[in-house]
């Protein structure tokens, strides 16, 4: 039986400021690109970082594992492995889902 995955608000929340810093550091390091190279370099390349760690961040999802019922379970991407029991976990429309349930056996 499939269980709800839930999307954190603090995820959204992080994740949509993390996206805001990046833009105005990318703005920031342009701008000192013309003044000040080195720093202007340093700027554009933590920007790039923190938009990437945004992006992975903000589209995560947890719950309970369907195989054994671990509650700490995180996903970020359309499945993950349970750190528990190591089974695939499918995540579909909300719910992560047992493979099985999924190819429609039993």
């Amino acid at each position: 039986m499939a269980t709800i995955a839930k999307q954190s608000k603090f995820n959204k929340v992080s994740g949509s400021i993390y996206i805001v810093m990046s833009a105005l550091g990318g703005v920031s390091g342009l701008i000192l690109l013309v003044i000040f190279f080195p720093l202007g370099i340093f700027i554009l390349i933590c920007s790039f970082v923190t938009f990437i760690v945004a992006a992975r961040t903000a589209n995560q999802w947890t719950g309970s594992c369907p195989y054994c019922g671990y509650g700490q379970v995180a996903a970020v991407g359309p499945g993950t492995n349970c750190p528990s029991c190591k089974q695939r976990i499918l995540l579909r429309g909300g719910g992560f889902f047992r493979l099985d349930e999924l190819k429609g056996g039993a």
